[in-house]
């Protein structure tokens, strides 16, 4: 729950999650992993110890939310919204789904024939005719060419046998 406001540029809901979430962390990691309400039970003697834990953790939690969620998320929050926009919307919704886009896409479709049935073959043809593999007109081939012959032949690749083997053949 608590980077969905982060996200949505919501600085006072960020802070309220941001309190909850570090709030459950001490009181669990400081009660329940160390088994001190495990000991109070047995013992008949709920709350003992744990109670002024969970009472300082609470305190603590408060007073970090007050003094510095309170205070910091939602300026920051305002700013990513607005002065921080002109930069940050392209980025937000323009390049990142235009990279994960593709990438979600290969990895839920299953109808494309290639050697993993995914759009995911389309991809890797594009970037190996990016990378134009082998060939020394590209800045990479000088390196690559070298590099890649080391591998030896397909048979000798790493990915022989796996729905991912007709790389081999692009890279060797």
């Amino acid at each position: 729950n608590t980077l969905g406001p982060l996200g949505m540029y919501e600085g006072e809901a960020a802070a309220a999650e941001l309190e909850i979430t570090l709030n459950h962390l001490l009181k669990n990691v400081l009660t329940e992993l160390m088994p001190i309400s495990y000991i109070e039970a047995q013992a008949g003697q709920d709350g003992m110890i744990s109670g002024p834990i969970k009472g300082g953790v609470d305190s603590l939690t408060d007073g970090l939310k007050s003094n510095l969620l309170d205070a910091a998320l939602p300026p920051l929050s305002d700013a990513l919204d607005g002065p921080l926009a002109v930069l940050l919307d392209p980025i937000e919704n323009n390049l990142l789904p235009a990279i994960l886009g593709p990438i979600s896409d290969a990895l839920m479709d299953g109808s494309v024939a290639g050697p993993t049935g995914t759009s995911l073959d389309q991809i890797l043809a594009q970037l190996s005719n990016a990378l134009a593999i082998g060939a020394d007109s590209t800045p990479l081939g000088p390196i690559l060419t070298p590099l890649l012959g080391s591998l030896g032949t397909s048979a000798d690749c790493p990915l022989g046998g796996t729905p991912l083997e007709a790389i081999c053949d692009l890279l060797i």
